[in-house]
């Protein structure tokens, strides 16, 4: 089982993504929420949580500058002076967020259920990746909405005792208590969060169930294989850190970038988003197949092998079902 990850579930990703191209037009879609994320659950997500103190800071500053209340006030002298040009953009703004958020959940479902025809030997076109999309767009709607409430609920909890403790006396001890409390509660449920609402989604999608019950077996998905889980994703870590480096280190030489004409630009954006839409094609490809292993529980952890090598860790022989009976 030493290949595991290069032919059942890497090797299978790249030849689904490159087999089944059409899936790229759901890959750009649904790159606008996905793309990266195994960078942003295990590294990006500690910048960030570690950036808190240094955030609270500036908005202490901007709130004793007055910002905040003079850009309200703007905000409230252009709605009097124009109303009807402000409900006009809230509704423009408003219709096209909620059609790119239609856009990108359809677009998961049409990609989990690629990967699981492929594993039929079967494809998948766009106009039967928008009826599966559809037809479980409220099921993962509904995941991603609670997943991110869940994130943000954790992070208030944590986070808003310290911060009016900061906000009151500016201490720095104060900070470095967010960053720390950041770090220890909220990094490991971001990351738990991110694994089970994949396992989740791969669980609407190909096993049709709600959205209560997709969770939970999403849940205990990942509790019995989250080293595998783990593993897989520092992987594809590695693949995006190298193709988005190697190709934007390409066209930017290519294109001679930032010294673009009109048509250079759109040309440089066009083929970067190519390149965006085939890598998270390949990724929801990748965790689709593992999602598969795992149901059929065909998925070893590498690492734990390599530490029970180290260690000289030896496996007990599994004992007969039924013990052998005493002869008479």
């Amino acid at each position: 089982m030493a290949s595991f990850f290069r032919n059942d579930v890497l090797g299978k990703a790249w030849s689904a993504t490159w087999t089944h191209k059409s899936l790229w037009f759901f890959g750009l879609f649904a790159a606008i929420l996905s793309f990266g994320e195994e960078y942003d659950i295990l590294i990006r997500n500690g910048d960030i949580l570690d950036g808190i103190p240094r955030r609270l800071e500036q908005f202490k500053v901007a709130a004793e500058q007055g910002i905040f209340a003079g850009f309200t006030d703007s905000l409230k002298t252009f709605f009097q002076v124009n109303p009807a040009g402000s409900l006009n953009i809230i509704a423009t703004w408003a219709i096209a967020v909620l059609a790119l958020a239609w856009l990108v959940i359809v677009a998961q479902g049409a990609l989990i259920e690629g990967a699981r025809r492929h594993e039929e030997g079967k494809s998948l076109n766009v106009l039967g990746g928008f009826d599966v999309g559809m037809s479980n767009f409220w099921p993962i709607f509904l995941v991603n909405v609670i997943a991110k409430v869940v994130v943000y609920g954790a992070l208030l909890v944590v986070i808003a005792p310290l911060a009016l403790v900061f906000f009151k006396t500016g201490s720095i001890a104060a900070a470095l208590s967010i960053m720390l409390w950041t770090f220890i509660v909220l990094f490991p449920l971001i990351v738990i969060i991110a694994f089970v609402t994949k396992f989740a989604n791969a669980y609407i999608v190909i096993k049709q169930y709600p959205v209560r019950q997709a969770i939970a077996a999403g849940w205990t998905l990942f509790t019995r294989h989250w080293l595998v889980t783990i593993e897989l994703a520092l992987l594809l870590i590695a693949v995006n850190f190298v193709t988005v480096y190697v190709t934007v280190s390409t066209l930017i030489n290519a294109f001679d970038f930032p010294n673009l004409a009109t048509g250079e630009y759109l040309a440089f954006f066009v083929i970067l988003g190519f390149i965006f839409a085939w890598l998270t094609t390949f990724q929801f490809m990748a965790w689709t197949f593992l999602f598969l292993r795992l149901e059929a529980d065909e998925a070893p952890s590498k690492l734990k092998r390599i530490i029970h090598y180290l260690l000289d860790i030896r496996e007990q022989p599994s004992k007969p079902a039924v013990a052998a009976r005493v002869r008479r």
